[in-house]
Formats: structure tokens, C-alpha cells, sequence
């Protein structure tokens, strides 16, 4: 796993961003330090409700690489604050979703990084 391995600063510099993409959640959309072209949306995510969006898009992306074999490009989900994030959450819903994506996602190529 790069993320136990390096920080996200080493990791995009040994990595093109053509192989890798990051989804960034973070409390302000200025703390992101990931370059533009690494950024899965473009963008980083700093609103609870885009970033639950997105958890559920990569845990789409993981059942069909699963599915495929598809292991390129390399995702990293890159959380801020976890906590903060599963506590807005009146369900269990981002705690299972945290959860598939570090269970399943090393398999084909998805890493968590909280």
C-alpha cells in the first residue's frame, strides 16, 4: 500500500497523474494540497453531502473493477477528518462505506488514506 508507506506529497511526485487520481475530502477546500492534476473531480471535496456522493461512487468503482480485473488508474480516497465525517452521518452509512473502500478497494487499486 503506497498511503502506509508515503505521504501524499512523495506519492505524487513519484507518480504520473495519468495513474493516479485522488479523491480529497477536507474541511476547507484551501487545505488541499494535491495538485489539480491528481484530483479525481478536479476539485478537492469540502461538503458533507458531495463527499458522501463521492464515497458511494468509489465503492461503485470498486464492485466493478472487482468485477473486471481493472486495477489502473490508482485511486487514493484522502480523508481529513473521519471522525467528523462519519459523526454527520445519522446512519452507519459513511462507516460502511469507509470500510468497504479498506477491505475491498487494495484489491484493485484503491487505497484509503484517514
Amino acid at each position: 500500500m503506497l498511503t502506509k508507506e508515503y505521504t501524499l506529497d512523495q506519492i505524487v511526485k513519484m507518480v504520473k497523474p495519468s495513474d493516479l487520481r485522488i479523491l480529497s475530502i477536507v474541511k476547507k477546500a484551501e487545505d488541499c494540497l494535491v495538485p489539480k492534476e491528481f484530483l479525481l473531480n478536479g476539485f478537492a471535496i469540502d461538503k458533507y453531502s458531495l463527499a458522501l456522493i463521492s464515497l458511494r461512487f468509489i465503492c461503485g468503482e470498486i464492485n466493478k473493477r472487482k468485477h473486471n480485473g481493472i486495477v489502473m488508474p490508482r485511486v487514493i480516497v484522502s480523508i481529513a477528518d473521519a471522525d467528523g465525517l462519519k459523526y454527520r452521518c445519522e446512519n452507519d452509512e459513511i462507516s460502511e462505506l469507509l470500510a468497504m473502500i479498506e477491505n475491498d478497494g487494495i484489491k484493485c487499486g484503491v487505497e484509503l488514506s484517514a
